[in-house]
């Protein structure tokens, strides 16, 4: 009575319900009964389903025996065809075929295709070598080439990049090769100086003047004025123009009551 008396309230009611569900019936606890499992076939561990053996595949609710050809191997799963071609063969009509691997290419990683050897490319079936010219390099892919710095290509052969004065090479290969530097506009394979006004910036692009005015400031032929904001109006997103305030519309030069 003292060591019952001692021992903590949860341990007492852990034991009362262990107590309790060990004087249950076993058959509550029984799993249902597998029925209708065909042969070749074996019992799912939770439920009431079934799975076929390894070697066999369902097909209309029947386990029936996976025909692996010549040169394939069983997979693990029971679903599908079940099987697959070993390394260095390909699936044809159900059966497995072995590759037929060109001069100068290699068997990928999985096994099932093949990829020529850099500096040569795919073409009908066959690898073929890259033909790099001269002042060209072997791209990274090794199935293309590029032309080397300085020179750019056209067809098949690698140019060399003329840059004008007051120019640069860029690493471009298909467009001209090179670019102004700042301060400067092409115009005619030649760098021109940009003329940037008063209140004015330099942009640099490949069209247009070469320069925008200031915030404040709008085009004016080559000039940059100052923009005079008529009363209630202030200067729009742009900065190179002006918009009337909420209440008001844009009317000529002013701004009126709406």
């Amino acid at each position: 009575m003292r060591n019952i008396l001692k021992t903590p309230a949860y341990l007492v009611c852990f034991l009362t319900l262990l107590a309790f569900f060990s004087a249950l019936p076993q058959a509550g606890f029984a799993e249902k009964p597998h029925k209708n499992i065909p042969k070749n076939a074996q019992a799912t561990t939770y439920g009431s389903g079934w799975n076929c053996n390894h070697g066999f595949r369902e097909v209309g609710q029947k386990c029936v025996t996976i025909d692996v050809p010549s040169n394939g191997y069983l997979l693990k799963n029971s679903y599908g065809r079940g099987w697959s071609c070993l390394r260095g063969f390909q699936e044809i009509d159900e059966t497995c075929v072995a590759l037929k691997i060109p001069q100068y290419a290699y068997l990928e990683s999985q096994g099932n295709g093949w990829k020529c050897a850099r500096g040569f490319f795919e073409k009908e079936g066959n690898c073929i070598e890259v033909m790099v010219p001269k002042n060209g390099h072997l791209e990274s892919s090794g199935s293309d080439w590029q032309c080397n710095r300085g020179f750019r290509k056209l067809e098949s052969t690698c140019l060399k990049v003329k840059v004008p004065t007051n120019g640069y090479l860029t690493n471009a290969t298909y467009d001209k090769g090179w670019a102004c530097e700042r301060g400067f506009k092409e115009a005619k394979n030649t760098c021109v100086a940009v003329n940037v006004p008063k209140n004015g910036y330099f942009v640099a692009s490949s069209y247009g003047k070469g320069w925008k005015c200031e915030r404040g400031y709008r085009e004016a032929e080559k000039a940059c004025i100052a923009i005079e904001l008529p009363p209630f109006a202030q200067l729009d997103y742009s900065g190179n123009n002006w918009e009337c305030s909420r209440e008001y519309r844009k009317k000529q030069e002013e701004c009126v009551v709406e």
